[in-house]
């Protein structure tokens, strides 16, 4: 599963190709990826309930030995529909605090792993110059977009206000409502920034890659 303009699901098709396995693609129909490189299914990611009833569909017709969500944007609906068939997945639940990063900090402070402070305020109102009440430097940010996408450092109130104006204008393309109107604000944290990439499988952490994020 990939909305048309991810650049990930190149490297699933080899694979499968490589493995002799039969492939589909799940996409938005338009500009769709499907009939060009492979056959598929086309979903609406802004529909999920239809989406996921289409995949089960599917399925029915031509079982499925996984789902795989090549993207952020596809990840809930590939959980969901993999539970209903019971092929492996992760609990939906848990693919909410993924995607969700406010979500993400709120249930990881419930459960005591240390987390940065930080405040949930509307990007307009910041935009406009109503800030809450919160310590410099800080780091503002959308609540659902990955790779670093809008994620700016303020140091003052007026940088703050220039950082929600640039995150307003990289998130008006999104289909969500909350991920249009909401900013998160944490803390900044001095240091060396760096990125870890792994897998997660039955509670086990296989780490495949420590290195420091690139320098813009």
């Amino acid at each position: 599963m990939a909305p048309p303009d991810s650049y990930r699901v190149a490297a699933y098709i080899n694979a499968a190709k490589r493995l002799n396995t039969p492939i589909e693609v799940a996409s938005n129909g338009e500009y769709s990826l499907i009939n060009e490189i492979a056959s598929g299914l086309h979903i609406n990611f802004n529909d999920p309930a239809t989406a996921i009833d289409t995949i089960i569909h599917a399925a029915n017709q031509q079982p499925y030995l996984g789902i795989i969500a090549a993207d952020d944007m596809a990840s809930e609906i590939a959980a969901a529909s993999a539970k209903v068939l019971g092929l492996p997945h992760n609990p939906p639940e848990a693919i909410q605090f993924t995607r969700w990063k406010h979500k993400a900090r709120a249930v990881l402070q419930e459960s005591g792993i240390p987390v940065p402070a930080h405040w949930i305020a509307n990007i307009a109102e910041v935009a406009s110059g109503q800030i809450p009440d919160v310590d410099f430097p800080v780091v503002a940010k959308p609540i659902n977009l990955s790779a670093s996408r809008g994620v700016i450092r303020a140091n003052n109130r007026s940088e703050l206000v220039e950082a929600a104006k640039t995150i307003s204008r990289i998130v008006s393309p999104l289909s969500e409502d909350a991920a249009r109107s909401t900013l998160l604000i944490e803390q900044f944290i001095p240091g060396h920034e760096i990125a870890l990439e792994g897998i997660l499988k039955n509670g086990n952490l296989n780490t495949i890659a420590i290195f420091d994020k690139p320098d813009p």
